[in-house]
């Protein structure tokens, strides 16, 4: 994360990713830079998930698999565009 010096509005990336997860990221990235929307991709469709991704700051989430007409959508609505 330090590599990065522009200015960024929008992250997605998946919750589950080995040794971190989306919510380690996020928590790194808002020590060091500007709030960002994050919109977290994860295959586990269950609740505790869901509130554990939303409680470490998500803008959002979606489960793959992913439609990418969804994925459109909650682009555009974290970036507060009107669809």
């Amino acid at each position: 994360l330090q590599y990065i010096n522009k200015k960024i509005d929008l992250v997605v990336i998946d919750f589950n990713m080995g040794v971190l997860n989306g919510g380690d990221v996020l928590k790194s990235w808002l020590q060091s830079k500007p709030v960002t929307q994050f919109i977290f991709l994860t295959a586990e469709d269950r609740e505790e998930t869901a509130l554990t991704m939303i409680k470490s700051g998500a803008t959002n989430y979606l489960v793959k698999p992913v439609n990418p007409d969804v994925l459109l959508t909650k682009i555009y609505e974290a970036l507060h565009f009107v669809w």
